[in-house]
Parts: structure tokens; C-alpha cells; sequence
């Protein structure tokens, strides 16, 4: 579009040069008009002088009449002289017929010039068509291309929202299958906490039951120790049977201790059931939390990519105005061009009749002063000599000037081939300037790539860390990091490949920018999942920590019983 707003420029530059030759060619020929009104001039002094000798020759014969002799011996000299004018006049008429061939000589000459430069200009305007042609060409092909790109940047970006969007489905249906798994496993364990709390009920009931037994049981025994003391009154000396009550009495404590044991070991268990309900309240609210969180989360991740998926679709409207107003320009261009053309033919063809009314008028007038110079017969050499000077002189001017238009033409086209060249350097220089911002841009990517991958597997590591503390967690906080990370290499290779088939004769900072911006997004993105995949691990080694911490507890206390 560029060459193509600077055709017109050189056209009218080349119209200016064309009507400076023009200008030339009137000069030359008001000089040759000049030249001929001398001339004209100079024929009526010769008919005045003719004239005036027409008037002597009438006082001779008036002479005459007065003396023959004088009358004969003048009309001798009058007959040498009409001999010698007879001479002098076919010697004036061969020499008008040599200046008639010359001026035909010059007439053809100045018409090939004409010719031959009408011949150069009508060439040129030629040549310049086709160029515009190709310009043309090529800019509709340009344009096809960009279209072309364009399309297949929207489908890219169609493939890619619609990837985003079944990746985001995924990822939600992934936590809300985990949350669902989660609040399962939860209720497996609230149920599991009820029925051992309601075995411990039992268990406290049967406890209660049992003291209450021990309780009459000890009753019994008071009556059996006042029923001793009876009987050691009555009966002292009855060893066996008293110590056949001290090992029953022995008995019957060691089970009044074992049944407080068991009671105490009740309280206990009852007491720990009430902080593992409590515990898993707790992580019930702690899930909740984390669901409504991870809601959050991708709720705003889906406000971000609905931004994202706007702003580009707003990139692509403006790009496609721009393409629409860049063809609208084009279409302007080119009709300015061809009426351009078409007003400098018909001016050049108006130029050119005028010029040719003008030679016939000049070559009527030439031709009847050829004639009125027939009939004057005196004082013809002397003029033919001039005019043959005067001829010559208007030669070699007409040489000298055809010799200068050639030069000042020469230079012209020289001047032409330096701006050309220069316009070629220039354009070869911006072309280097564009790859190396191309190069830059494209060492910048590869740099962000790599702190990208870096930062992944320094992720990566940190997960695998907290892997070895809790085994649970493993296999979440991977996978979402590495979809994170596998996310952003996609992101990162898409945008390397739309600024590799992007044109760079755009402004390359607000390029930057975006992809500055893009990779600041993607940075704090990955900060995030991180630190959300973190806080599920502990969380989850907790939890993992506190039913293992449980488990150990209900065994000791199981072994205790």
C-alpha cells in the first residue's frame, strides 16, 4: 500500500518532467518563429527594394524616350542584368528548394523526436500499469493471506475456547467428583462415629447395669461380713470357713475394681468419641470451605477467560475493520489512479493535436512566405548565405538543446534509480529491524518457556516433597500442577506460533505488552494453583494424621480391655 500511495507521486513527478519537455519544445519552436518573422522581415525589405527598383526602371524608360542611345545601351544593361538575376534566381530557387528540404529534414525530425519521446512516454506508462498491476496483484494476494490468517487465527482461537472450556468442564467435573468423594468419605466416618457412639451408650449401660449389680453385690457382701462376725462369734475356731471367706471377699473386690476399670475405660472412650465427632465436624466445615473456595476459584477463572476470549474477540473485530478500511483505501487508490491516467492521455492527446494545428498553420505560413521569396529576385545571396548561417546555428541550438533534454532525461532517470535504491535500502533495513524485533521477541518467549518449565518443576519438586510427608495427597496436587503447567506450555507455543505467522510491520510494543501482561497472568496463575494444591496437602495430611492418631488410640484402648 505503501509503493502504491507513492506511484502517484512519481507519475505526477514524471508528468511535471514530460510537461518541462513540453515547455522545452515551445521554447524551441517560439525561438524558430522568431526566426521566421526575421525572415519575414527581412523578405519585405527585399520587396521594398524591389519596388524601389521597379521605380528606377521606369524613370530609365522615361530616360529612354529622351535618348535611344541611352534607352539601348541601358535595356543592354537592363538585359545583362535580367540574365543575372535570371541566374541569381535559379540559383535563389535552388537554394529555397535546399532550405525547403532542410526544413522537411527538420520538420521529420523534430515529428520522429516527438514520436520516439511519446513512444518512451507511452512505454513507460506501461510499464508503470503492469507495475501498478503487480502492486495490485500482490496487495490483493497480501490481503487474501491476511484474510486467510485470520480465519485460521479465529478457528485457533475457537479450537482453543472450546479446548479451555472442555478442560475447565473436565476440571470442574473432577472437583466436583472429588468434593462428592470427599463428603462420602465424611459421612462413612460421621456414620461410623454415630455407631460407635452408640455402642459406647451400650457399652456405658452395661457398665451402669454392672455397678449397679456391684452395688448389691457389695451390699451382699456387708451382709456376709455381719454374717462373718456372727459366725466368728459363733464360731472362732472355724479356720477353713474363714478363709474360704477371705478368698470370696478377695474375689468379690478384684471385681468391684476391674468393673470401676471398665467404667473409667468407658468415660473414656465415650470422651474420645465426642472429640473425633467434633474432629469430624470440623473437617466437614473445612471441605465445605474448600468446595466453596475451589467454587470460587473457578468462577474466577471463568470470569478471566470470558475477559480473555472478549478482548480477543474485540482484536479480531478491529483487525478485520482495519482489513475492511485498508481495501475500502486500496479500491480509492486505484480509482484515483486510473482517472489520473485517463485525464493525462487526454491531455497529452489535446497537447498533441494542438501541437500539430500548430506545425500545419506554421508550415501554410512558412509556405506562402517560400512564395512571396520567389518573387523577389535581389539581394537573394546574400540573404541565402545568412539564412544557410542562421540555419546552421538553429542546427546545431536544435542539436544542443535535443543533446541537453537527453542529459537532463539521463539525470532523471538516474535520480529515480538512486531514490529507488535508497527506498530499497531503506525497506531492506526496516526488514532487518522487523527480524530483529522478531528474534527478540521470539528469545523473550523461549526465556518465559523456560522460567515456565523452571517454575513447574519447582513445583513439581514441592509436591513431591509434601508427597513423602503424606502419601494421600500425591496424586491430586500433581495432576493439577501439571495441568497448570502443560496448560501454560500450550498457551506459551500458541502465542509463539501467532507472532511467527503474525505480519511485523505493526507496532511491535503493543505486542510486547500483551505477551508481558500474558506471561505476568500465566506467573500469577501458577502461584496460585501451587499454593492452592499445598494447602489440600496439609489439610489432607491432617486429616490423614488425625484418623491415623485415632485409630492408634482405639487400639491401645481396645488392648487395655
Amino acid at each position: 500500500l505503501v509503493t502504491a500511495l507513492r506511484w502517484p507521486v512519481v507519475l505526477r513527478e514524471r508528468l511535471a518532467d514530460a510537461e518541462a519537455t513540453v515547455k522545452e519544445q515551445e521554447e524551441i519552436q517560439e525561438q524558430a518563429l522568431r526566426e521566421i518573422v526575421d525572415l519575414q522581415k527581412k523578405c519585405d525589405t527585399l520587396e521594398s527594394e524591389s519596388q524601389e527598383h521597379q521605380e528606377a526602371l521606369k524613370r530609365a524608360q522615361e530616360q529612354k524616350a529622351l535618348t535611344d542611345v541611352e534607352h539601348e545601351q541601358e535595356l543592354q544593361r537592363l538585359k545583362e542584368r535580367e540574365e543575372e538575376a535570371e541566374k541569381k534566381r535559379h540559383e535563389a530557387e535552388e537554394k529555397a528548394q535546399e532550405l525547403r528540404e532542410l526544413l522537411d529534414y527538420a520538420d521529420q525530425a523534430a515529428e520522429e523526436a516527438i514520436r520516439r519521446k511519446r513512444e518512451e512516454l507511452e512505454q513507460a506508462h506501461a510499464e508503470e500499469l503492469s507495475q501498478l498491476r503487480q502492486l495490485t496483484e500482490v496487495a490483493d494476494a497480501q490481503q487474501k493471506e491476511a484474510h486467510d490468517k485470520a480465519v485460521e487465527l479465529h478457528q485457533k482461537l475457537q479450537a482453543a475456547e472450546a479446548a479451555i472450556d472442555a478442560k475447565a468442564e473436565k476440571e470442574k467435573e473432577r472437583l466436583s467428583a472429588q468434593h462428592d468423594e470427599e463428603i462420602a468419605g465424611l459421612k462413612l466416618q460421621i456414620a461410623s462415629a454415630e455407631q460407635q457412639r452408640d455402642r459406647a451408650r451400650e457399652q456405658a449401660l452395661n457398665l451402669n447395669q454392672q455397678l449397679e449389680d456391684s452395688q448389691v453385690q457389695t451390699d451382699e457382701l456387708a451382709q456376709l461380713r455381719e454374717a462373718l462376725e456372727e459366725a466368728q462369734r459363733t464360731s472362732a475356731f472355724d479356720k477353713d470357713a474363714l478363709q474360704q471367706r477371705e478368698q470370696q471377699e478377695r474375689s468379690y473386690l478384684e471385681e468391684l475394681e476391674q468393673l470401676k476399670r471398665n467404667r473409667e475405660a468407658t468415660d473414656k472412650r465415650r470422651a474420645e468419641a465426642e472429640g473425633h465427632l467434633s474432629e469430624l465436624r470440623e473437617m466437614l466445615a473445612s471441605a465445605q470451605k474448600r468446595s466453596d473456595e475451589a467454587g470460587e476459584t473457578q468462577k474466577e477463572q471463568a470470569t478471566r477467560h470470558a475477559m480473555e476470549v472478549r478482548g480477543l474477540q474485540t482484536r479480531c473485530e478491529t483487525a478485520e475493520v482495519q482489513e475492511q478500511l485498508a481495501e475500502a483505501k486500496a479500491q480509492k487508490l486505484k480509482e484515483r489512479l486510473v482517472t489520473e491516467l485517463q485525464a493525462a492521455d487526454e491531455a497529452g492527446s489535446k497537447q498533441q493535436k494542438q501541437l500539430e494545428k500548430e506545425r500545419e498553420k506554421e508550415l501554410e505560413d512558412v509556405r506562402q512566405q517560400q512564395r512571396e521569396a520567389e518573387t523577389d529576385r535581389k539581394a537573394a545571396d546574400a540573404r541565402a548565405e545568412e539564412l544557410k548561417k542562421k540555419l546552421e546555428e538553429a542546427e546545431l541550438r536544435a542539436f544542443e538543446a535535443a543533446h541537453h533534454q537527453k542529459a537532463n532525461v539521463d539525470a532523471a532517470k538516474e535520480e529515480e534509480i538512486c531514490k529507488l535504491r535508497q527506498q530499497m535500502e531503506t525497506a531492506e533495513e526496516k526488514a532487518d529491524k522487523t527480524e530483529a524485533q522478531a528474534s527478540q521477541l521470539r528469545e523473550k518467549l523461549a526465556m518465559a518457556e523456560v522460567s515456565l518449565s523452571e517454575e513447574a518443576q519447582r513445583r513439581i519438586d514441592l509436591i513431591e516433597q509434601e508427597r513423602l510427608r503424606s502419601l494421600g495427597t500425591e496424586a491430586n496436587g500433581k495432576k493439577t500442577v501439571d495441568d497448570a503447567a502443560t496448560r501454560w506450555k500450550t498457551t506459551a507455543d500458541q502465542a509463539s506460533e501467532r507472532l511467527a505467522h503474525r505480519d511485523f510491520q505493526s507496532d511491535f510494543g503493543d505486542k510486547d505488552r500483551e505477551i508481558d501482561k500474558r506471561l505476568q497472568s500465566a506467573q500469577k496463575f501458577l502461584q496460585k494453583s501451587a499454593e492452592v494444591p499445598a494447602g489440600e496437602g496439609s489439610n489432607a495430611a491432617a486429616a490423614a494424621e488425625k484418623p491415623s492418631k485415632v485409630a492408634g488410640r482405639r487400639g491401645k484402648k481396645g488392648s487395655r480391655g
